[in-house]
């Protein structure tokens, strides 16, 4: 199950960004640390890390593909707290021949876990969770156009995240919808107010197949229902699964529709 507690707690005091209706307490402030964004392009190294766009990420090639070798690539995008592990590459198929690139985000949350976007106590939600947010994607979409560029690469990446991630999936989709093959947000969602006005080049060609547990209490359902269906008014291909019973969680039901969504759209890229 792809959450922890910690996490859970911390998403909470964001949620008011997205018109979340929660009465919660969480003591204490969090540190913001500095930002280092560092563009240039590092290969994994002996420890299986690499660097590009000012994010560390580790790579990971499926179903016998070579590195050397033109296949699609595939990034995942974690969740507040987590960190590119085991459990996420296990999202794609092991015989499915493609490049699986998992991205960490740059801010240190709790012990050993990682987050994509800061925010404080007290804030005003609305404004700190979409002025954070909005850099966080414009990185992470640099990132990922320098890893896109640098290894050999069959099409247009394709995007999967869950909660923070998922959040970030449907930013990337909304504001670059030309850059990608395929997007898949988990338990995610847009504050209002970085919802677009308009269909971007590339809207109606882009698949965004959004997955969320009906009773998620963390990140509920209610807005991402409301943002898909104004997506849908604007010309994008966007469409929302519903798990009945499920929470803020990637359960068995979830995780094989995952891998069965990111198997077809690696067969469905194009050179």
């Amino acid at each position: 199950m792809l959450r922890s507690r910690a996490a859970q707690l911390a998403l909470i005091v964001v949620l008011a960004g997205l018109g979340f209706a929660i009465t919660a307490r969480l003591d204490g402030d969090a540190r913001t640390p500095r930002r280092v964004v560092d563009t240039s392009f590092r290969a994994p190294d002996a420890s299986g890390w690499g660097r590009a766009g000012g994010l560390d990420y580790l790579e990971a090639m499926r179903g016998g593909a070579k590195p050397s070798e033109r296949v699609p690539m595939v990034i995942l995008i974690h969740g507040l707290g987590d960190s590119p592990r085991q459990d996420w590459l296990d999202l794609v198929a092991s015989d499915v021949r493609v490049r699986v690139v998992m991205p960490r985000a740059p801010l240190p949350w709790n012990a050993g876990g990682y987050a994509w976007f800061p925010f404080r106590v007290g804030d005003d939600q609305t404004a700190s969770l979409a002025k954070t947010l909005e850099p966080a994607a414009q990185q992470l979409a640099a990132a990922i156009a320098s890893l896109a560029a640098q290894r050999p690469t069959q099409g247009a990446p394709i995007v999967a995240g869950f909660s923070q991630g998922g959040m970030l999936s449907f930013a990337l989709a909304t504001k670059y919808p030309e850059r990608y093959a395929f997007v898949l947000p988990i338990a995610g969602g847009l504050p209002a107010v970085m919802w677009p006005g308009r269909a971007p080049a590339g809207a109606s060609r882009l698949p965004i197949r959004a997955l969320h547990g009906a009773e998620d209490s963390i990140v509920p359902i209610e807005p991402a229902r409301r943002l898909v269906k104004h997506l849908q008014t604007l010309g994008f291909d966007a469409k929302l699964s519903e798990f009945p019973g499920l929470g803020h969680s990637i359960d068995p039901e979830v995780r094989e529709r995952v891998i069965r969504e990111l198997s077809a759209a690696t067969r469905n890229v194009h050179p």
